[in-house]
């Protein structure tokens, strides 16, 4: 879904059909494994509306979230239709590491 190297930012995440579970891997590390269903619907705690939500019969998720220098974000679950949108800045630029916004999960 993503594979970026280097400092940046994932803006925006959409979806006509969210389903399965999303994984992202942060700076190398996995920090955060979430329903896509509901992450798109603003049912996950901490990500409520209108930072998430449906609209116009899409899922969306506009929940900032930095990478100091890599972000892959895969998923288990069927074919789906999505956008993810993300940001990369220059490689001077300084991001807060991943591991000190979130709680690494095994």
């Amino acid at each position: 879904m993503v594979d970026a190297a280097g400092p940046g930012c994932v803006a925006r995440i959409w979806s006509a059909n969210p389903q399965g579970t999303l994984h992202f891997d942060l700076d190398g590390a996995r920090v955060w494994s979430v329903d896509f269903a509901e992450l798109c619907s603003g049912k996950v705690a901490g990500v409520p509306e209108p930072i998430a939500g449906l609209h116009a019969r899409g899922g969306n998720c506009y929940l900032p979230i930095p990478f100091a220098r890599s972000c892959k974000v895969t998923m288990t679950g069927k074919p789906f239709y999505y956008v993810i949108n993300y940001r990369a800045y220059d490689a001077a630029a300084t991001v807060e590491e991943a591991h000190r916004l979130w709680k690494t999960v095994d």
